[in-house]
């Protein structure tokens, strides 16, 4: 009885594996890059653009831990009708390459901050631009802004990495490498279909999200959380440039609204955007929010006038 249990098991396992293998191949094809893939030097980087180019500030969007340009979709296509905003994935992530087969292995924050750089310069971004970073993104809009402050116009952190997660950090990546290997029996690619089923987002975006939520990626996730520079030094590092922290309504951690804030010291114009009703998602849960904040850092920077209300 135990032996026809294990064989029964093992077939059931081995047919998920062929299926969700077959259904990679299909995926390759069905949901080809919607952007362009720019190479910045032997590392090709998928970059999605929408909106007037002529439209500045250019806004650019920094996905969090296993977020790639799909994921913004909603965001995207709001904010394209007031300005010019491009989305990207990080090597690893969505169509980009795969780190692991060139020779930009090394997946720390500076490494990834000088690809964005590179991705700018070699994309021709208009510069100064407003940078959108969520979740671990923010940590990398916060390093961008500290090494390159005169290309950065603005920033908009999205309940973003925060030095008082650090302690948990090795739970996440023991979790993302569990769901790694759920991963190649489908059952990673179930559970995203079923967080993404109800979303209004487009059919294209939407089926890549489901798609590309691979093994892949649930590795380039884990390096980079594993990797994050805890040392952030929250201080004024953008002197009056606005800057607008969008925080989740439900907050993981106690006080996470408090913790949040610390990110407003950033800049001496600066705001608190508090969700209304969102989770930790809240490019996906509640992209309205989002958008008034890009919104707001836009027309600060247009009209060189300080955010309404601003924290200090």
């Amino acid at each position: 009885m135990t032996t026809d249990i294990f064989i029964l098991i093992f077939v059931i396992v081995t047919v998920a594996a062929v299926l969700e293998y077959l259904l990679m191949l299909r995926d390759r094809r069905k949901y080809p890059p919607p952007g362009k893939l720019i190479d910045i030097g032997g590392l090709r980087l998928h970059l999605l653009h929408m909106g007037d180019a002529k439209n500045v500030p250019s806004v650019i969007l920094e996905g969090g831990s296993l977020g790639f340009s799909a994921k913004w979709d909603m965001v995207q296509r709001e904010v394209a009708g007031f300005t010019s905003v491009y989305a990207y994935d990080r090597a690893g992530y969505g169509w980009s390459d795969d780190p692991q087969t060139t020779e930009h292995r090394e997946r720390n924050d500076q490494v990834i901050v000088q690809e964005l750089h590179d991705l700018i310069v070699k994309a021709e971004i208009p510069t100064p631009c407003i940078l959108v970073g969520h979740d671990i993104g923010g940590q990398y809009v916060y390093q961008f802004a500290r090494r390159y402050p005169d290309l950065v116009a603005g920033i908009v952190l999205v309940d973003s990495f925060h030095p008082v997660m650090w302690p948990g950090r090795l739970k996440i990546v023991q979790d993302m490498l569990t769901s790694r290997l759920l991963s190649f029996i489908g059952l990673v690619r179930l559970e995203t279909w079923l967080r993404y089923m109800e979303l209004p987002m487009s059919p294209a975006a939407k089926g890549a999200c489901v798609a590309l939520h691979s093994h892949a990626m649930l590795y380039s996730g884990s390096r980079e959380i594993k990797l994050l520079d805890p040392n952030i030094e929250i201080k004024n590092i953008l002197g009056d440039k606005p800057v607008v922290v969008v925080t989740q309504a439900l907050g993981d951690i106690p006080e996470w609204r408090g913790v949040q804030s610390d990110f407003l010291k950033f800049s001496s114009n600066s705001k608190l955007l508090p969700a209304s009703y969102s989770d930790h998602l809240v490019i996906l849960h509640e992209p309205e929010t989002v958008v008034e904040g890009i919104r707001l850092v836009v027309d600060a920077v247009r009209s060189h006038k300080p955010l309404e209300n601003s924290m200090w």
